[in-house]
């Protein structure tokens, strides 16, 4: 399950805030060198996937996701604006929702545009929006399948957000 050679040993060294801020800030300043309102983000070299994937799980809605909380939390001095991005961000998902073939139609957490839309709904709410939210999840709620990914464990989580 674990390929030690796809990760970076730990090494032996104490806690620091400072340093833990310091690399926060690089992984930032990486991820925005990196983006496109059109392409998104490239994949990483060793994921199979396509560059430009929007899912939360492996896109762009969880790269926006985890920068705004960092900004929520105060723990990044800036605060990218995605909101110009986040409408093409949902059609993207939402055409990517067809290449899971049976699950095409349900409102997944990490792969459909639920979880998109929860980012799409943090960011720039509306009305419009907290319906396709509450769709999805009332959808899900008859849905046979039991898991995070696909299932009702997921729109659960959507509402705790």
């Amino acid at each position: 399950m674990i390929e030690n050679a796809r990760h970076v040993p730990l090494r032996p060294a104490p806690w620091d805030e400072g340093i833990a801020a310091l690399a926060i800030d690089e992984i930032m300043s990486d991820a925005l060198a990196d983006f496109s309102e059109e392409a998104f983000w490239p994949a990483h070299p060793l994921d199979d996937i396509k560059d430009g994937h929007s899912s939360l799980y492996f896109g762009a809605a969880g790269v926006i996701l985890g920068l705004d909380h960092l900004r929520r939390i105060d723990a990044i001095r800036t605060a990218p604006d995605f909101r110009p991005a986040l409408t093409r961000l949902l059609e993207t998902t939402q055409a990517e929702m067809p290449t899971y073939g049976d699950y095409s139609s349900h409102g997944s957490l990490l792969l459909g545009d639920l979880g998109t839309a929860l980012v799409v709904m943090r960011l720039a709410p509306t009305p419009s929006i907290a319906d396709l939210i509450y769709a999805r999840t009332e959808v899900n709620t008859r849905l046979p399948v039991r898991e995070l990914m696909w299932g009702m464990p997921g729109s659960m989580l959507i509402w705790r957000s």
